[in-house]
């Protein structure tokens, strides 16, 4: 399918699955899936850096999951402390502006799984013109931001007054609530990280000239790549609109 038609493909799409007529995404197909997230897709040619975006991001969440293990289990002492950071490059500027653009999409989302679909679509949409790979790094850099300062505010000394009042405003004084709530949702989040992990490293292992008649699993991985990204997505969106949990709401 051309890429000159992809714009009206995404609104048809789109409107008909807001008007209830297709079905659930969790009852579509991968094939489905593929047909439906491939018009979203430009190939440039371009590549931003992703690698330096995917090392802060694995550095916000691993740390992020650590904390909220200790207060899972009521350990009270993290283990941050043995966590290695991933360095990004010397130099390296976020994209800060649009990843609190995809992060309040996320956030701002209705409930339900036909609206997260949505804002997948969204997303993948604004981009189209980035790896398959860089698309779900985005995706879960833009989580980040949330689920790392709200960890952050946790942690916050009694003494750091603007610190505090951040905290409060963030209802992290909640996280006592619901250790089991959190235990759930710090899984998922870590499942996450880890299937972006693998979708990156897929991409990397397909830049290194393999035939595919030496490694043919590689190849077919590659192409359930596009799926796993939209999964990916969506999955980040659901955690973003549900980090209420965290505080003890439902």
């Amino acid at each position: 399918m051309s890429s000159s038609m992809a714009p009206a493909s995404i609104a048809s799409n789109l409107s008909t699955y807001s008007q209830g007529k297709t079905l659930s995404p969790l009852a579509w197909s991968d094939d489905k899936i593929l047909e439906t997230v491939y018009i979203t897709h430009v190939h440039t040619g371009e590549r931003y850096d992703v690698e330096s975006l995917f090392s802060l991001t694995s550095n916000i969440l691993r740390r992020s999951t650590a904390i909220a293990d200790s207060v899972a289990s009521k350990t009270g002492t993290p283990t941050v402390g043995l966590i290695e950071d991933k360095v990004p490059l010397s130099g390296y500027e976020p994209p800060f502006r649009k990843l609190k653009q995809i992060s309040s999409q996320m956030m701002s989302t209705p409930l339900g799984e036909h609206h997260a679909h949505l804002t997948t679509m969204s997303i993948l949409e604004q981009l189209k013109s980035h790896t398959w790979d860089g698309k779900a790094i985005f995706a879960l850099a833009a989580f980040s931001l949330e689920y790392g300062n709200f960890w952050h505010l946790v942690q916050t000394p009694s003494g750091d007054s603007l610190g505090r009042s951040l905290a409060t405003m963030n209802r992290v004084h909640g996280v006592e609530k619901n250790r089991q709530a959190i235990a759930d949702y710090n899984s998922l989040v870590k499942n996450l990280l880890f299937a972006v992990e693998c979708i990156t490293e897929l991409e990397r292992l397909s830049t290194k000239g393999y035939d595919n008649k030496d490694v043919p699993a590689l190849s077919d991985a590659m192409q359930e790549i596009p799926v796993a990204v939209y999964w990916a997505i969506i999955t980040a969106i659901i955690c973003a609109n549900h980090l209420d949990l965290l505080v003890g709401d439902s």
